[in-house]
């Protein structure tokens, strides 16, 4: 019955997933994203060490709050730490930079190839820095497609009430849930043109566009739900009195493992719209071959190389911001 066609469709996409081994590749895909996190705090600090650097009256004024807020060593402590990495913000930009890059191309390389393996595309042999400066491309695209998304979201959440006020609305009841209604569903149309790009452009086949579209919004929608649930669940995990910060890390981990899901879930969708799979009775998960392995492998980097790089570096960038800060001090 056509009522329960979308029950089937979901069972089909839920069988291509797993035996085109997508949750293998959904949990490589979260280990670099939360491996980015670091690199991308750095880069953060550099970022607002630059922008206090520029403005001394605010770095004053923090200053001034963070000795009267926690007076003694512990304020002493605070503040020699900020002026420690605003004297470094530069070699720690760099260093944030470099993990963001490395994270992001191991996070690119091992999503390219869970979308081919999920199409049950060959593997092509292809030059290794070649593909890399692609990646490098497509890691930019979407990482600004992001950055434009959470923008949008940002800003609408911060100028909502000045939008009613501006048009006279502010006193209208409901007018606040409509504007926000409004909001997610602005979220949800960037959203759904980055992940319109990973399902259409990423594999290497001809998508129709109605369906790329439908996956588009279906991944959008779901994204934008878990936006919104794991906001609520890090923020309560983190505030745990017996885990403290470490429920929070966990929350976040587990928060990028469902993204990732469902990411690969619509992308099986996709391409099982598109192409269905049909599957031998008594089939087993799709395994790759010794020799595609080797190849994937020399495609994709290698999660040990990249956490000894960051760790390594993140080493070399905190004894030098210590020792800079330390050298420079102010004197109580």
């Amino acid at each position: 019955m056509k009522k329960w066609a979308w029950v089937k469709q979901f069972t089909a996409t839920w069988e291509r997933l797993r035996v085109t081994n997508g949750n293998l590749y959904a949990g490589a895909i979260t280990y670099f994203s939360f491996l980015a996190l670091f690199p991308l705090l750095l880069l953060a600090v550099s970022v607002l060490a630059f922008v206090l650097h520029a403005h001394p009256d605010t770095l004053q004024t923090l200053f001034t709050k963070i000795s009267s807020n926690a007076p003694g060593q512990v304020g002493h402590t605070l503040n020699t730490a900020i002026q420690s990495a605003i004297n470094a913000r530069t070699t720690i930009g760099l260093v944030g930079l470099a993990g963001v890059i490395l994270a992001g191309l191991g996070w690119i390389a091992n999503l390219r190839l869970s979308v081919d393996a999920i199409w049950k595309l060959p593997l092509k042999k292809q030059n290794p820095i070649t593909q890399r400066i692609a990646n490098l491309g497509v890691l930019a695209l979407l990482g600004a497609a992001l950055l434009v998304s959470l923008g949008i979201t940002a800003a609408w959440a911060a100028f909502a009430h000045e939008i009613l006020s501006a048009l006279g609305l502010d006193n209208v009841p409901g007018m606040g849930t409509l504007l926000g209604a409004i909001g997610i569903l602005v979220t949800i149309s960037a959203d759904a043109v980055m992940f319109f790009f990973v399902l259409v452009r990423l594999p290497k086949v001809d998508v129709p566009a109605r369906i790329g579209l439908r996956g588009a919004l279906l991944a959008a929608v779901g994204f934008e739900i878990l936006k919104i649930v794991g906001t609520y669940t890090v923020a309560a995990s983190a505030q745990s009195a017996t885990a403290g910060p470490f429920a929070g890390l966990l929350a976040v981990l587990i928060w990028i493992q469902l993204v990732t899901r469902w990411l690969l879930f619509c992308v099986a969708w996709t391409a099982e719209m598109t192409n269905p799979l049909v599957l031998p009775e008594g089939s087993v998960p799709v395994t790759r071959a010794p020799a595609e392995a080797d190849q994937a492998d020399s495609v994709a980097l290698s999660p040990a190389a990249v956490g000894a790089a960051l760790v390594g570096a993140g080493a070399v960038a905190g004894a030098a911001a210590t020792a800079y800060g330390l050298r420079h001090r102010r004197p109580d």
